[in-house]
């Protein structure tokens, strides 16, 4: 699941553990869950990344949250 939160908006939000909402930059963010897998023997698994920087580094929060999508929940599916 990917969120945002719009900078200066005070908005319950899934970032607000990590990043208080009304933060003057904009919060994007991924969080991914697996169920546990009695075959497999895995127990579940709950992970998010979180960016906030000035909207005029937007891309830089794209290519980290892409790479965590592409590293990190890869190694557990």
């Amino acid at each position: 699941m990917a969120f945002y939160d719009p900078p200066n908006e005070h908005l319950p939000s899934y970032s607000a553990g990590l990043v208080p909402s009304g933060s003057p930059y904009p919060t994007n963010g991924v969080a991914v869950y697996y169920p546990a897998n009695a075959n497999a023997r895995r127990n579940p698994l709950a992970m998010e990344a979180v960016c906030v920087l000035p909207a005029s580094e937007h891309v830089v929060c794209t290519t980290v949250l892409n790479y965590f999508l592409a590293t990190q929940v890869r190694k557990w599916t």
